[in-house]
């Protein structure tokens, strides 16, 4: 009976880490990090690194994929990219496309009505400002100068 409490408790605790783990690396949870960085950066105008961003995955760049209903094909045709994503289907989001060694490591979507990216490629080094759109609603991403 001990034995299998120990068994229990040992499998509960696994499975909690597992899930602590994923939650964690999750684009949901990153994306949450991200935007209260990014806000806070604008507010206080600080430069951030696109690394500092966007840490804890390995990642050399980014592609911003704007395309409504899009699979990536002008990315593809602009930087001589390989990879396969499925066609988007909401005009709202727009796509953060993580490439290392040449291959797609994350994907991950943004609201491109609340944040806009004026580049197409930016690198873990790549120092960025936010600053606020109109309202003072909308982010508003630059490499900085």
């Amino acid at each position: 009976m001990l034995r299998i409490r120990r068994t229990g408790a040992a499998l509960l605790c696994a499975g909690a880490l597992l899930v602590t783990v994923f939650a964690a690396t999750s684009w949901p949870c990153r994306f949450a990090r991200f935007e209260k960085m990014a806000r806070a950066c604008a507010v206080s105008g600080q430069t951030v690194t696109m690394g500092a961003l966007f840490a804890g995955f390995h990642w050399e760049e980014v592609y911003i994929d704007r395309g409504v209903f899009s699979a990536g094909e002008g990315l593809k045709q602009t930087y001589g990219l390989t990879f396969s994503v499925p066609r988007s289907t909401r005009e709202d989001r727009a796509r953060l496309l993580f490439f290392a060694d040449g291959a797609l490591v994350e994907v991950g979507t943004y609201p491109k009505y609340y944040l806009t990216i004026q580049e197409d490629r930016l690198l873990p080094s790549t120092a960025v400002t936010f600053s606020f759109g109109p309202g003072e609603k909308i982010l508003v991403l630059e490499p900085a100068q």
